[in-house]
């Protein structure tokens, strides 16, 4: 076997090569390949058929639930192990506007306003999102921040002690000068 091609074993719709790595294929793509009738593949289509798996996966991914471009790489790299084609893959999807994580990331700001911008900031981050538009998106949500802990804290006041809320306020992500300032409006 000459080192431009890669040896693998089919089983049903499970393609196994030689460095242990299984996928799952399509049985378009096995037909297309051909895999059933031969037991290697050239280097040249094996980098064709990792890169069109991996698109179909981003797609069946993408039908189910909105990824940010991050979690569907740290997915995607588990599985394919193939960094190049898996950001290659990542960068056509992108383009066909299939991933935006601009519209992801203001969509998780509405979705979770129980959070404080810190710990928004900090999974939005941790999701890929740069620092500057983190900023530019949690900017246009200070006002919404503020009413959310109104709620939150005029909802905990009957239930718990002043110490208790600022805890569980700080575990959820809003600053403590934040929370102490609606804390001493509700006093007035």
């Amino acid at each position: 076997m000459s080192k431009s091609t890669k040896s693998y074993k089919l089983l049903k719709n499970k393609i196994t090569f030689e460095e242990k790595i299984t996928i799952s294929l399509s049985k378009e793509l096995i037909n297309k390949y051909d895999l059933k009738e031969k037991e290697e593949i050239s280097g040249e289509d094996y980098q064709k058929l990792i890169r069109e798996s991996v698109e179909n996966y981003i797609i069946y991914l993408l039908a189910k639930k909105d990824y940010f471009k991050k979690d569907l790489f740290d997915k995607l790299n588990t599985i394919y192990r193939e960094k190049n084609i898996i950001l290659e893959a990542l960068d056509v999807v992108e383009e066909k506007g299939y991933i935006d994580d601009l519209n992801r990331a203001k969509n998780y700001i509405d979705s979770h306003k129980n959070y404080g911008s810190n710990k928004l900031s900090f999974e939005l981050m941790r999701r890929g999102i740069n620092k500057d538009k983190i900023k530019e998106l949690l900017g246009d949500n200070e006002e919404a921040e503020y009413t959310e802990l109104e709620r939150i804290i005029e909802k905990q006041k009957k239930d718990k002690s002043v110490e208790k809320i600022i805890q569980s306020l700080m575990r959820k992500g809003f600053e403590y000068k934040k929370i102490k300032t609606i804390l001493e409006r509700g006093e007035k």
